[in-house]
This record gives C-alpha cells, sequence and structure tokens, in this order.
C-alpha cells in the first residue's frame, strides 16, 4: 500500500514591481526586483552569482529585514523561501504608499 502525499494548498501570490536589498554571508550585496511575493517567500529578477541553499535577508517593505533562503533558480529569477511567514498586507499597503 502506497502512503498519500498530503496536498498543501501554495499561498496566494501578489504581483510586485518593487525593487528591494538582498544581502548574505556569502555574497555580495544586490538589488533585484520582486516579480512575486507571497507570506511564504517570493521570486526575484537577478541573473548575479547565487546559488541554490544560501542564506539570505531580504529589505521588504512593511516587514524590515527578512532571512530566508535560495530555494530554486531559473531564468534569471531566484526563488526565495522566507524562514518565517511574512505580513503580506504590510508590504502591499508600504508599496502601494510609495508609488
Amino acid at each position: 500500500m502506497t502512503a498519500q502525499k498530503q496536498f498543501t494548498p501554495r499561498a496566494t501570490r501578489f504581483s510586485s514591481t518593487h525593487v528591494c536589498d538582498i544581502a548574505g554571508p556569502t555574497m555580495s550585496p544586490f538589488r533585484g526586483r520582486i516579480a512575486n511575493i507571497s507570506a511564504s517567500g517570493m521570486l526575484v529578477e537577478q541573473s548575479g552569482p547565487i546559488s541554490i541553499g544560501d542564506v539570505i535577508h531580504a529589505s521588504i517593505p512593511g516587514n524590515g529585514d527578512v532571512p530566508g533562503t535560495i530555494v530554486r533558480r531559473k531564468d534569471g529569477a531566484i526563488a526565495i523561501k522566507f524562514f518565517a511567514k511574512i505580513d503580506v498586507a504590510a508590504f502591499c499597503r508600504a508599496t502601494q504608499a510609495a508609488a
């Protein structure tokens, strides 16, 4: 008998054009454009030297300095998984106020 994998719903993603600063202990700081963001992570357009597994801190409007790790890299973008969920509503408020 095969155990069934439990379905975990995907977090709601919000499109963005906001730019954020990202830094980590094993790489040079850089600025990237957020393509989409959710409570659990974000996709950032970036093509510099960065590796899956790198630990980062990203400056997220409305949330401050958010730690995470690189989980995917493809087609000039990186996927970052946050260590803890962020307040996406605070991000939306902060970026709309800045627009």
